[in-house]
């Protein structure tokens, strides 16, 4: 499931991380687990907290590290993920109730802005599906690649089934689960898979996408008709191509059409899989600690934090507070829960206590920078505490994001590019990071940068704010601007039909029209070339000259139209289609 959002000022500086909905009844009191003895583990990439027993520690935490293992070989990278993984192992199903998403998860991945989550219930090898699951969309969301909600979800349930014997690692063993699932149930469309149901309050819908997603994504891993097809339509969707238009150039069928090939593909039982032998893994030491209770509970209020649970997490942090007079963390954790609630002076009474106990943390810097900053203290000041904050944890995103845009106010759009590429690597799919990485390299006069930035921009883009801001830093980088030319529609156009005006302008003759799923591409041949051009939503397009407001196009060869069509230089998006006087209208529908 996708990460969820994180920490900073809670609506002002935050990090919009494609945020997963937890949506259960909190319990009215909060209480601690009923096994308060825990123990922690740590080894170089994970570190591990479990009240279940050592053995049930050491074996979750060898597990990671295996998985980890194994997905850097996959991908033949040595990169490393930008955050330290902190693992939650709870005993049972009592103890994890309060932190769960739904009452069947056995597992669940949450980000932060200092680290990244996975919580689960120890269940012994069961809870290892769900947790490969979780541990793909954490790599998954360290990726600059932005896939449709379907792939995400299909291409970490596809690792979920990730066998591990020795040296010998298989992938793509069918899920019974699924399969049932497949065959009982109504398949959803192109377009209803398309808008992702994982989200869904329906138990029908959410079983049927997550298994027709692993099938269509273990399809497209395994069949040869479309394996060959795959890293091209992962290049396409890192190049902004709209993911319909990407899946047809990739694979040279529709998403629709996918998914009648994927009937027979089930059908057929033939769910083939890989094995392979990879290299041993690293040998790592493993520490082992008690952790005293204050610790552990200490830790649970920080989850709960970050699960946006604040009632919950004030009880548990005051309660910490009172127990331990001095302690930084319990301050820190009140003042990000005052500072929720817009609290000022609670939030500044419990860092600057905070401060005063000595042993800081990045959490409370930035913290005590964002009152400052909000507060109207001077510059120097906030900046201090900015710079504090990326000396401690120099992978602290958002910090070196606003030192980054600080940097670009003041005109040091060099500084700034190295503050606001570091915070793009960590978090890829933040757009506001790309398009302020985007205006330096533009004020820098690096324009093949600074349109790279933008166009990672408008990939990220969760929002139509979000995804104007990145068109407006791609016009930045055209070296030429045509204004469209100015004509009036001949036929009068509701509001829904207006569109965004375009800043390019093509005339010829409309040759083709290939519908794909809900989009279109029109193809229109010019005395020199020949350009296509995206349709994304018809009701968006305005018509000119049309011979009715509700007039049709036909999918397929067109009978030689002249048209001139406005659009978007950028991303090659058409706004308006201006059909000829003497052309006649067509009767079918782009769909």
């Amino acid at each position: 499931m996708p990460r969820g959002g994180c920490a900073g000022r809670w609506g002002r500086v935050r990090i919009a991380i494609a945020a997963k909905i937890f949506a259960f009844l909190l319990l009215s009191v909060w209480s601690a687990p009923a096994n308060e003895h825990w123990i922690r583990f740590t080894s170089p990439h994970f570190e591990v907290y479990t009240n279940a027993s050592e053995a049930a520690g050491r074996q979750v935490l060898a597990r990671f590290e295996q998985v980890r293992d194994v997905f850097r070989k996959l991908s033949g990278t040595s990169r490393e993920l930008p955050l330290p993984v902190q693992v939650y192992v709870f005993a049972s199903e009592a103890d994890f109730r309060p932190y769960r998403p739904s009452s069947s998860s056995l597992a669940f991945y949450q980000s932060g802005p200092e680290r990244d989550y996975i919580a689960m219930q120890y269940a012994g090898v069961e809870a290892y599906r769900v947790v490969f699951h979780e541990y793909t969309h954490l790599v998954l969301n360290h990726s600059s690649v932005a896939f449709p909600k379907w792939m995400d979800e299909g291409t970490a349930e596809l690792y979920s089934t990730l066998e591990i014997k020795g040296n010998r690692v298989r992938v793509g063993s069918p899920v019974a689960g699924h399969l049932r699932t497949l065959a009982h149930s109504s398949w959803l469309t192109a377009a209803a898979l398309s808008e992702g149901s994982s989200e869904s309050t329906d138990p029908a819908k959410v079983s049927i996408f997550y298994a027709q997603s692993w099938a269509l994504v273990h399809m497209l891993n395994f069949s040869r008709e479309y394996l060959r097809g795959l890293s091209g339509y992962t290049a396409l969707l890192k190049r902004n191509t709209p993911s319909a238009i990407a899946f047809h150039e990739a694979f040279g069928r529709t998403l629709e059409q996918a998914i009648q090939d994927l009937h027979a593909y089930v059908e057929a039982r033939r769910f083939d899989t890989i094995e392979m032998a990879v290299p041993a893994g690293e040998t790592f030491a493993v520490k082992v600690s008690p952790m005293p209770q204050e610790q552990a509970r200490m830790a649970c209020a920080e989850l709960l934090l970050r699960l946006g649970h604040d009632t919950e997490a004030r009880k548990l942090y005051a309660q910490l507070a009172r127990d331990n007079p001095g302690s930084v963390e319990a301050e820190v954790g009140l003042a990000t829960l005052a500072l929720h609630q817009r609290q000022d002076q609670e939030a500044r009474a419990h860092l600057e206590r905070a401060l005063a106990a000595g042993s800081p943390t990045a959490s409370l810097y930035f913290e005590y920078a964002m009152l400052l900053r909000d507060s109207g203290a001077p510059r120097a000041q906030v900046d201090k505490y900015l710079y504090k904050t990326v000396a401690l944890d120099p992978n602290f995103a958002e910090a070196q994001f606003l030192i980054g845009v600080r940097e670009s106010d003041d005109g040091h759009y060099g500084k700034a590019v190295d503050h606001l590429r570091v915070a793009a690597g960590i978090l890829p799919r933040q757009a506001y990071f790309w398009h302020a990485l985007a205006f330096a390299y533009y004020k820098l006069g690096q324009k093949d940068a600074a349109r790279e930035g933008a166009l990672r921009a408008l990939n990220a883009a969760a929002n139509e704010q979000e995804r104007q801001m990145a068109e407006a830093a791609l016009l930045l980088t055209e070296p030429h601007i045509v204004q469209p030319r100015a004509t009036r529609p001949a036929v009068s156009t509701p509001k829904s039909w207006q569109n965004r005006v375009g800043d390019a302008r093509v005339e010829g003759i409309l040759v083709a029209v290939d519908c794909i799923d809900t989009t279109a591409r029109l193809h229109v041949h010019t005395v020199t070339r020949e350009v296509a051009l995206l349709v994304k939503d018809p009701k968006r397009v305005v018509l000119k000259n049309a011979s009715s407001p509700s007039m049709q196009i036909t999918c397929g060869p067109q009978a030689g139209r002249h048209v001139a069509i406005d659009y978007i230089a950028a991303t090659g998006e058409v706004t308006a289609i201006e059909f000829q006087p003497s052309q006649p209208a067509a009767r079918k529908a782009v769909p």
